[in-house]
């Protein structure tokens, strides 16, 4: 089967985007474990369980401060 979209829309924010993939508005690449959990609560279904989005870098930004904040410094150390 083929499908092509008449229509994308995107965001930089997952709250922002969300929303329309639960209530029908199409299909779309949420991070594992959001979409896991959501996937439980029976608010989405797996489309494309093979399928996976190519790896994108990710930077880290942050204002330089002598005391770093805990989950900041967490963060950095997981990247």
């Amino acid at each position: 089967m083929q499908v092509t979209p008449n229509s994308q829309q995107q965001a930089n924010n997952i709250a922002s985007f969300r929303p329309l993939l639960e209530h029908g508005f199409g299909i779309g690449v949420l991070v594992e474990i959001t979409a896991n959990e959501l996937v439980k609560q029976k608010r989405l279904v797996p489309v494309l369980p093979d399928w996976q989005a190519q790896q994108l870098p990710l930077s880290l930004i942050y204002p330089a401060r002598l005391h770093m904040a805990q989950r900041t410094r967490l963060l950095s150390g997981i990247l």
